[in-house]
């Protein structure tokens, strides 16, 4: 904390012409980055424990709760061991751009205008998934940079057209769409504010609305164009 590196690792060349955004995560005392492969990593030392190929690299992978089994979720619907990087179990998820959701044992993603939700266990010493419902949002030409937000049973997800949907997150019915009209392209994912939820655009434009079932805009802020959430 007093600033003075520990360490510095240089792992991969990116080879994609627009390089590569997933966040570094720890899971299970293993830091995972992903580039064009998916890597494991001391966090003390840096030191490289392992590599495995990673069919997509724009979504941060997430850790997900498997009993004592340390293991997250790509962007690709793969469950990986953060321990040796081995594949666990595999789902038809595949997310273009944004990054999943993981609320306990379950795990959400929306591309392409389909919406998954997906549980994943442990039964007679393997990992296996079920998918517990799949929606529509939008269509297949819709694209999510941005991440969905869960709050109290309400799942909401906005593409990049700034079009809000909210879906039960037990049963998968949608609840409401919206269109936001913030213009640009929405890159910032949701974020939750007390009980308020915060919807942005490159434009610098958000709106703001309580979460619930149902929708109730509260205030339109304007900021300096940003793309971050």
């Amino acid at each position: 904390t007093d600033g003075k590196r520990l360490w510095t690792r240089f792992v991969e060349k990116p080879t994609h012409v627009w390089g590569h955004c997933a966040s570094p995560r720890l899971v299970g005392g293993v830091l995972i980055v992903q580039y064009v492969k998916t890597w494991g990593l001391d966090p003390a030392t840096g030191e490289v424990k392992w590599g495995v190929p990673c069919p997509k690299a724009w979504g941060t992978p997430e850790p997900i709760t498997l009993g004592r089994l340390a293991a997250f979720v790509t962007d690709q619907g793969q469950v990986r061991s953060s321990i040796d990087g081995s594949l666990l179990a595999e789902t038809p998820m595949k997310l273009e751009f944004g990054c999943p959701l993981v609320a306990g044992d379950v795990f959400y993603g929306a591309s392409t205008g389909v919406v998954w939700a997906t549980r994943v266990f442990e039964k007679d010493g393997k990992v296996q998934t079920t998918e517990l419902w799949k929606g529509e949002a939008g269509d297949k030409r819709e694209r999510y940079y941005a991440s969905p937000l869960l709050w109290q049973g309400v799942l909401y997800l906005v593409n990049h057209k700034s079009m809000l949907f909210a879906f039960d997150a037990e049963t998968g019915k949608k609840l409401y769409e919206q269109a936001l009209g913030l213009g640009g392209t929405a890159y910032p994912s949701p974020i939750l504010c007390g009980d308020l939820v915060i919807a942005s655009s490159d434009t610098g434009k958000s709106v703001v609305f309580k979460a619930g079932r149902e929708f109730q805009e509260v205030s339109r802020p304007v900021l300096a164009p940003f793309r971050a959430t």
